[in-house]
């Protein structure tokens, strides 16, 4: 079990000059051919391997995460964004949670505490799912593949 506390303030870090981060958990990480993935990484350094206090499924072409305060370890990668208003809104839009997709939205975006493998921690941006989950699309591993869903 992992316990990193949840921020979950939209606004705080779009508004802050300081560098802003992402977390990534499914598709858009560097391991995935993925075009969006290609075009984040274009626009945003990677960091670190990271892990995250929650739960991640496997809803089907791809993951949703859902935060627990003290939930499993489910592994990402953190990445410093170059131009946060630009990507993040492509990002929003390619996550179906820009303020023109239909509600509700399948994922929302919020700012939660991410641990890197060195044990720092970081205030990230991460997506994650809004709707019902069942028990059984849970992936223990804390890990995603698109060709199995888990390693």
């Amino acid at each position: 079990m992992i316990c990193v506390g949840l921020i979950c303030e939209m606004d705080a870090l779009e508004q802050n000059p300081e560098k802003q981060y992402l977390f990534v958990y499914g598709t858009l990480k560097r391991s995935i051919a993925n075009p969006m993935g290609a075009m984040m990484r274009a626009h945003a350094n990677y960091v670190a391997e990271a892990i995250i206090a929650g739960r991640i499924y496997d809803i089907g072409p791809y993951p949703g995460l859902v935060l627990e305060d003290c939930g499993t370890a489910v592994y990402g990668e953190i990445y410093e964004i170059l131009r946060p208003n630009a990507l993040l809104s492509l990002l929003d839009a390619y996550e179906g949670c820009a303020a023109d997709d239909d509600l509700p939205h399948e994922f929302t975006r919020v700012i939660a505490t991410v641990r890197d493998t060195d044990g720092n921690d970081y205030r990230a941006w991460v997506y994650i799912y809004q709707h019902s989950v069942d028990p059984q699309w849970m992936l223990s591993s804390g890990y995603y593949q698109p060709a199995t869903g888990a390693v």
